[in-house]
């Protein structure tokens, strides 16, 4: 579920799509890599746990393997 992962990184998603709807591509992705520039710590740390192994398979999702 979308509410197991990191607060901080959904909410600035969700800003970078309000915020993107409506203008150009290349807006659009200039947008969300300042978005995504806030939160570039605790990106790493999860893809660091994802490279790791963690929330592979299913993992951590109902029904999952």
């Amino acid at each position: 579920m979308i509410a197991g992962f990191p607060q901080e990184t959904v909410g600035t998603d969700r800003a970078a799509v309000y915020d993107g709807l409506g203008e150009t591509l290349e807006r659009g992705l200039a947008v969300e890599g300042w978005h995504g520039s806030h939160v570039m710590e605790t990106a790493r740390e999860g893809a660091g746990r994802f490279a790791g192994g963690e929330g592979r398979g299913g993992e951590g999702i109902p029904g999952g393997e």
